[in-house]
């Protein structure tokens, strides 16, 4: 029953995930540990987080202010 009902929790987070990875994560994370869904909540968790991190900021490039420049 409780293996049932925790598949039924992650199919309704993965339902959810390309709308809204947030509601996702926080019903996958109602899956109690030691069912038979938890592991694949928990790479599921993992990969919609790092969907949610924020991109990099790139360095500013410096431009080179000598005479010598070749292009």
């Amino acid at each position: 029953m409780v293996s049932r009902w925790s598949y039924q929790l992650l199919s309704m987070a993965q339902d959810r995930s390309p709308y809204n990875l947030t509601e996702a994560i926080a019903i996958a994370r109602m899956i109690p540990s030691g069912t038979d869904a938890y592991e694949e909540a928990q790479r599921q968790i993992q990969s919609w987080q790092k969907m949610l991190e924020p991109l990099p900021v790139p360095a500013p490039v410096e431009e080179e202010t000598g005479t010598d420049s070749q292009y």
